[in-house]
């Protein structure tokens, strides 16, 4: 079944098919939202509560781009919203080892690695690691961070570029100065 009809579906109200879909978007929405707190129970949280705005403002969804681009940019909303509202400070735990390693590593250089990452993208404004966690860690075109972000795609190329920059600095400095 094609995702158009899916949701025609789910606007009917059939709650299973919708439980697919929340499967199969809930790493996004969860790498979106947790890029920008580093707390997985805050994460936990506002990815339930994303769901929920989804599923209630479906009918504003009109297929205009992919249902991903449209629930990414509810969960970054919703976030921006969430930390806005509670100004707390971001906690570095945890990241996907997953994410960011292909399996060779030992754990003490994944570890290591994870580290380092977590603390650049915690350097970066949140704009930034959106965009950053959207384009390597989700797989979306620019084309699609742009429908996600409400900007033009040239913006989107620069702010790539210059978030790229910035971590590469960061993890350059961090490396010099061990």
């Amino acid at each position: 079944m094609d995702e158009k009809t899916a949701l025609e579906r789910i606007r009917q109200g059939d709650k299973q098919l919708f439980a697919l879909f929340l499967r199969k978007y809930e790493k996004i929405v969860n790498s979106i939202i947790y890029s920008m707190v580093f707390d997985i129970e805050t994460t936990k949280d506002l990815t339930q509560d994303t769901f929920i705005k989804a599923y209630e403002n479906l009918n504003s969804y009109n297929g205009n781009y992919e249902f991903k681009t449209w629930i990414a940019k509810i969960a970054r909303n919703h976030t921006i919203d969430f930390i806005r509202k509670h100004k707390h400070t971001i906690s570095l735990d945890e990241i996907d080892n997953e994410s960011i390693s292909d399996g060779k590593e030992s754990a003490e250089d994944k570890n290591f690695i994870k580290k380092r990452v977590e603390h650049a993208l915690a350097k970066l404004n949140e704009e930034e690691r959106s965009i950053i966690v959207l384009k390597y860690f989700e797989g979306f075109s620019n084309y699609e961070i742009a429908l996600a972000l409400e900007m033009p795609v040239n913006r989107i190329n620069v702010k790539i570029f210059r978030a790229k920059e910035k971590m590469r600095e960061f993890l350059n400095l961090e490396k010099s100065e061990r």
